[in-house]
């Protein structure tokens, strides 16, 4: 009698994610367990940055992995091993890393006389990175310390009004779950009164 063993197969490993730059993915678990072979199995989990050469990862011999903070797209497949039935890849999964979300610019210093209007602060250079979407806040501060929103001030320019004393101003930009950065401060010196 020669027994043959049904056909090694690796079952499933979840479904692609999306994150932000240097945070870490949710764990990778077996969705379809494997099946065939003689019905005993080994795993090793393999990574790959371009979805064509795999590499081992030392110590990943569970069912499930959880991996590190990421800071580039990375893929990941399930090695499962059935004894002399050989050794199956399951379809690779895709974790793609937002690129770090940086900020926009808000152009120069600029010097004004007492009880006059800055000229309007407005983005110089665009954020990049992130989920590629925005929101805005600008801030304002007597030191360049301690900053504070401004009330309504959510558009990407700000005209601030009258001003007796020189202020700090900046922008608050945010990209939904990938964090909120600020823009470099810009200065407005207010001349003494005259």
């Amino acid at each position: 009698t020669v027994t043959v063993n049904p056909n090694l197969t690796p079952g499933a490993v979840g479904s692609p994610q999306s994150i932000c730059y240097n945070t870490a993915p949710s764990t990778l678990t077996q969705t379809t367990a494997p099946s065939g072979g003689n019905g005993t199995y080994a795993f090793q989990w393999q990574t790959s940055s371009d979805n064509s050469t795999f590499t081992d990862i030392p110590g990943a011999t569970l069912s499930s992995y959880s991996p590190g903070s990421l800071t580039t797209t990375t893929y990941y497949r399930r090695n499962v091993t059935s004894g002399t039935c050989g050794t199956v890849p399951s379809v690779s999964v895709k974790i793609t890393v937002y690129n770090q979300l940086t900020p926009s610019t808000i152009g120069a210093d600029q010097t004004i006389c007492f009880g006059t209007t800055p000229a309007a602060l407005s983005q110089a250079t665009v954020p990049t990175g992130g989920t590629g979407t925005y929101t805005y806040q600008w801030q304002s501060s007597p030191d360049n310390s301690s900053f504070t929103n401004i009330t309504g001030a959510t558009n990407t320019g700000y005209s601030p009004g009258s001003l007796t004393a020189t202020t700090y101003y900046r922008l608050n930009v945010t990209s939904g779950s990938c964090g909120t950065v600020s823009t470099p401060s810009v200065k407005i010196t207010v001349y003494a009164d005259l």
